[in-house]
């Protein structure tokens, strides 16, 4: 890292911070003039991904004077946007488990917080408790599990709050053990049988309503929605010493289909975002997949993954599949990458601190020149005429929009600058909201 390319870094990431220190100035709601790229509602403004809990993170994890006062004052503001509604989000990415794991980053940096905390795992306690109830063990859907809205990005928030919640922690530890442990191995997918973690639903509304996945449903592979996300969680709680029955096998279980299921093409390896019910029993891909180089799918998310799994339980086979991909990933030209965003979900900020995680292994040189490439794109990209510095396209919004958020927008992208700049220090693990640590 070039000493110029970081001291950019931190600039931008300055700039955007110095533009969302002020909560009341986060617009929430269609106004009208440039503001009419803005669509967030009071409901998206109290998520962790695209609201106040969420752009606190950026100044809990800054060690600046005036962040702690930054961070509180996003914190409250959130929490009086939750007490207008009637039904709040219980994942990672949305309300509740998102303000809780913002406050316990503010703790982390301030102290304070242990009462509002302690009202919050009660709320988040009785959502996993119902998520795991054998009620609910019919539904196979993603948002009872993964990393956005369900048990994985829970059961994340419980594993850093330790002690005070270590059986509601168990219990989501163990819910999920039986789901990665139900159904088919594997190996053995010829006799009829889905794995765990099936879904009975496509992996997004833009698929065909008569196309087999939404018929049949698929098993997703990527970190955000599918076994990924299980995989990080089942192995950091194996790695801190947590022993559940079943725990082991699971992750072994869950990293051995990834492993299985891994394409290669002229570059090497990398994943499918999903497969379908007759890929899955048949054991091909129905068509060749292209690549996709991103958090919430592929490569480098499915890679960290894999390198948390094979550092938890001592498998460098899986280590070192996961620098593969990575080294496979950037001998791909850049221009053939097809990113337009810049925010950590599907955009250049997620690349950015994901291969972050790998600059230390056999690959290390083509990763730091890669992520100094990016960071530059990144800086280089900063609109001082934006309101936020960038308009990253959303999924909602493909031409872009003033995004302040986490998920898309310019706290995620101020983060990871900020811990580019850093060299990945930091005193919380902002980024576990993505299961990447």
């Amino acid at each position: 890292m070039s000493e110029q390319t970081r001291r950019t870094a931190r600039a931008v990431a300055d700039a955007l911070a110095d533009r969302l220190a002020d909560p009341r100035a986060i617009p929430v709601g269609d106004l009208p003039g440039e503001a009419r790229h803005v669509n967030i509602s009071e409901v998206e403004a109290g998520t962790l991904a695209r609201g106040h809990s969420g752009i606190s993170l950026l100044f809990s994890s800054r060690a600046t004077g005036n962040s702690a006062a930054a961070a509180h004052g996003h914190l409250q503001h959130c929490s009086q946007l939750l007490r207008k509604l009637p039904q709040p989000g219980f994942g990672m990415q949305a309300h509740l488990t998102g303000l809780g794991f913002a406050m316990l980053a503010a703790r982390t940096a301030t102290g304070g917080y242990g009462q509002a905390l302690e009202q919050l795992d009660e709320h988040i306690g009785r959502a996993a408790e119902a998520l795991c109830a054998p009620a609910a063990a019919g539904s196979r859907e993603l948002d009872r599990f993964d990393a956005v809205s369900g048990l994985t990005g829970i059961g994340r928030y419980l594993l850093l709050r330790g002690e005070p919640v270590a059986p509601t922690t168990e219990k989501v530890l163990d819910s999920l053990v039986s789901m990665a442990l139900e159904g088919t191995a594997p190996s053995a997918s010829a006799d009829g049988g889905l794995p765990g973690f099936w879904a009975d639903e496509a992996p997004s509304p833009y698929f065909a309503a008569d196309s087999d996945v939404a018929r049949h449903g698929h098993l997703n592979l990527g970190l955000a929605h599918g076994i990924p996300g299980p995989v990080v969680l089942l192995s950091l709680a194996y790695a801190q010493g947590i022993r559940r029955p079943g725990l082991l096998e699971a992750v072994e279980r869950l990293s051995d289909l990834l492993v299985d299921w891994v394409q290669y093409d002229g570059y090497g390896p990398f994943w499918p975002g999903y497969l379908s019910r007759s890929e899955f029993l048949t054991g091909t891909l129905a068509s060749p997949r292209t690549r996709q180089f991103r958090w919430c799918y592929d490569v480098p998310g499915v890679a960290r993954a894999l390198q948390i799994a094979g550092r938890a339980t001592d498998r460098p086979d899986w280590t070192a599949l996961a620098g593969e991909a990575v080294a496979a990933a950037l001998s791909v030209p850049a221009e053939a990458w097809g990113e337009t965003g810049m925010g950590m979900c599907h955009g250049w900020a997620g690349l950015l601190h994901l291969l972050g995680h790998f600059t230390d292994g056999p690959h290390a040189t083509a990763v730091r020149a890669a992520r100094d490439d990016i960071a530059t794109r990144i800086t280089d990209g900063f609109n001082e005429a934006f309101r936020f510095g960038y308009r990253p396209a959303h999924a909602d919004n493909p031409h872009g929009g003033d995004y302040p958020g986490l998920l898309d927008g310019a706290a995620g992208i101020a983060l990871a600058l900020d811990s580019y700049a850093d060299e990945g220090r930091q005193a919380f693990p902002w980024d576990a909201a993505f299961l990447t640590a």
